[in-house]
């Protein structure tokens, strides 16, 4: 009898193991599902910016990820300001802050040969802007472009080009 109690708790304790074992991994799963579904890129939505009704914080969605623009300041260092649309940005995978190191640039000299093109400096790199209709289609500022020294700007290293 006391041999078959015995039996009987092992399989309770194993039972038990098992069941907190395979709870514990659904559960991990679940997590990585709903992080799937709530953490996506959104290239779709690249060169809006938009405001989050629930937080109310402003964001510019580049290369599919929301960067979250640090206050008004920074807004109208960079951008024409305009009415914004309210999205859910909380499913958008977030990128880095914009900031007050971000700014809008370009060569004044005639013969070098970055003239005239136009860079958003973000993370210590120099981002091409195509062109005028991608300067536009993410409503940067042609107001707030500063001219740089051209061997100043050459120094920087390239990042991806803002199409």
């Amino acid at each position: 009898m006391m041999i078959k109690k015995f039996k009987l708790l092992v399989l309770i304790v194993l039972g038990t193991s098992t069941l907190i074992a395979s709870t514990s991994i659904l559960a991990l799963d679940n997590r990585q599902v709903a992080n799937a579904q709530f953490d996506r890129l959104r290239p779709d939505l690249n060169g809006l910016q938009v405001r989050n009704p629930g937080n109310g914080k402003i964001y510019w969605i580049d290369e599919g990820r929301r960067r979250h623009i640090l206050n008004p300041s920074v807004y109208k260092n960079l951008f024409v300001p305009k009415s914004l649309d309210a999205i859910d940005t909380e499913s958008i995978t977030p990128g880095t802050t914009v900031n007050s190191d971000n700014r809008l640039v370009r060569c004044g000299e005639k013969n070098h040969p970055l003239n005239n093109r136009i860079y958003f400096l973000d993370q210590g790199q120099k981002r091409h802007i195509a062109n005028p209709g991608a300067m536009n289609k993410n409503n940067f500022s042609w107001e707030k472009v500063s001219t740089i020294d051209c061997p100043v700007l050459s120094s920087i290293p390239d990042g991806a080009t803002i199409r």
